[in-house]
């Protein structure tokens, strides 16, 4: 009995981590209506449209985009860093609330252009 038990245990450890590895190397497919979802999903906000569609091959005939796996891969590692630069901007707002453009101002003005920086590389898809 504990060999049948030990022996299924393995069975479905490999196949959930069979079905994890595979699923983690396929492409991903859309149409070009479903971007903002994508976006959200992949990419961490419907904003950051623009970095899906640099990373994503695009076939006009069908109006589809296609994320391969290391698509995937960097959209992951962007969406990483998306969520603290974000964590960053909530912080600055708080920052704000608690006086520091006064206390902080020169700062504050870095940390703005800073931002406004990232904004435009992510709306240029960079």
């Amino acid at each position: 009995m504990r060999k049948i038990i030990s022996t299924l245990i393995c069975f479905f450890v490999m196949v959930s981590a069979g079905t994890n590895s595979a699923s983690a190397q396929d492409s991903v497919e859309f149409a070009a209506a479903e971007l903002s979802e994508i976006s959200r999903q992949y990419a961490g906000s419907a904003q950051n449209w623009s970095i899906v569609t640099a990373v994503a091959d695009f076939d006009a005939t069908t109006n589809r985009f296609t994320i391969g796996p290391e698509a995937r891969r960097q959209l992951t590692r962007f969406t990483e860093s998306w969520q603290i630069v974000d964590q960053g901007r909530f912080r600055h707002s708080e920052l704000i609330s608690e006086g520091a453009t006064v206390f902080a101002a020169p700062e504050l003005r870095t940390t703005d252009s800073l931002f406004i920086l990232h904004r435009r590389s992510v709306n240029d898809g960079n």
